[in-house]
C-alpha cells in the first residue's frame, strides 16, 4: 500500500475522530520510517507527533490564521470521508517548477513558498522518515505529497485558493 495512503486512514485519530488515539509504542522512539509501523503505530505517531508538531510550526508562521489548525488544515473539508487520502483535493494544485503558473504563485506569496519549502517540506520529510526529493529521479518526498498536481492547460493559480485553503 502507497505510504501516503497509508499515513491518511489513519488521521481520525488526530481529533477529527471521536476516538482517543492508542498510546504510542516505545518501538516508535527509535524512529523507524512511518512505513515500517504497523498501523496502530502509525495512527498514534500521526496524533503524538505529526499534528502537535505540525501545529506548532503552523501556528509559529501564522498564529491567527492557524489558531484552529487540525486534520482540515492538510486534508481538508471531508477529509474523515474520503479516508484522509493525500494529497488532498482541497489543497491548492500545483504547477511543476519553472512553469510560468509555478513563478506567478511564488511571486504573488513568496512568504508562504518560503515558509513551505523550508519548514514544511523538511519537517514531514524527517517525521516520516522519507527521503529528500531528488529532481533527476523524481523521488523522494515534494510538495506532491500533499498538494495535488494541477493539470494541462488548468488556470488554478494562488490567487484562487490562498489563503482559504492553506
Amino acid at each position: 500500500m502507497n505510504r501516503f495512503v497509508a499515513l491518511s486512514s489513519l488521521l481520525p485519530l488526530l481529533g477529527c475522530g471521536s476516538a482517543p488515539p492508542p498510546e504510542l509504542p516505545d518501538r516508535v522512539e527509535v524512529n523507524l520510517p512511518f512505513d515500517e509501523l504497523d498501523h496502530d503505530q502509525q495512527m498514534a505517531f500521526m496524533a503524538t507527533r505529526v499534528t502537535p508538531q505540525m501545529r506548532e510550526s503552523f501556528q509559529g508562521y501564522d498564529a491567527e490564521r492557524y489558531a484552529n489548525f487540525g486534520c482540515a488544515t492538510c486534508h481538508g473539508e471531508g477529509a474523515e470521508e474520503r479516508d484522509f487520502v493525500m494529497p488532498s483535493p482541497d489543497l491548492l494544485p500545483l504547477h511543476p517548477s519553472g512553469t510560468p503558473e509555478q513563478r506567478a504563485m511564488v511571486e504573488e506569496h513568496p512568504e508562504m513558498v518560503r515558509y513551505m519549502f523550508n519548514h514544511v517540506i523538511p519537517e514531514m520529510r524527517e517525521l516520516l522518515g522519507e527521503a529528500e526529493y531528488d529532481a533527476e529521479t523524481g523521488e523522494g518526498f515534494s510538495c506532491y505529497a500533499c498538494h495535488p498536481h494541477a493539470g494541462e492547460g488548468e488556470s488554478v493559480t494562488a490567487a484562487d485558493t490562498f489563503p482559504a485553503r492553506m
